[in-house]
């Protein structure tokens, strides 16, 4: 990806960045839902990245469901609000649950339909897990 050059500077393969970049996104990263007052509560989630090919394909859809339903007004904040959990439901790859923590009285099986119920129910965690699978930075190796 970087390569050195003569006078000591590195030049970057644009080419060869992005594409690790997305490969990073497919294998997603792993997100540790907290309490609202920041301590762990027993829930990891993976989720892929913006240029995954999981999240695209999700923001696709929901584009070109708007579009054949030739909805092009912008979307109401609760219609935002179930569109991000139905993506984010779709960019999850795995999760783990922990500490005997629950929902709706039991440890859910992934399903795309109990993630975003998941995410519409609990907008803390629906915020936590949104913001990681945006910030393609998390998905770069420091």
């Amino acid at each position: 990806m970087v390569k050195e050059e003569k006078n000591g500077t590195t030049a970057l393969d644009l080419a060869a960045f992005g594409e690790q970049l997305k490969t990073a996104q497919d294998e997603g990263i792993e997100v540790e839902i907290k309490h609202p007052s920041g301590d762990p509560i027993g829930l990891k989630i993976w989720v892929a990245g913006p240029d995954s090919d999981r999240q695209r394909k999700a923001r696709q859809a929901a584009q070109n469901a708007r579009i054949r339903a030739r909805r092009m007004a912008p979307l109401t904040a609760a219609e935002q609000e179930v569109e991000t959990a139905k993506i984010l439901a779709a960019s999850t790859l795995s999760w783990e649950w922990y500490n005997g923590l629950t929902f709706n009285g039991a440890v859910p099986d992934l399903t795309e339909e109990t993630a975003a119920s998941l995410y519409r129910k609990l907008p803390f965690v629906r915020e936590q897990v949104d913001f990681a699978a945006a910030d393609r930075g998390g998905f770069t190796k420091a």
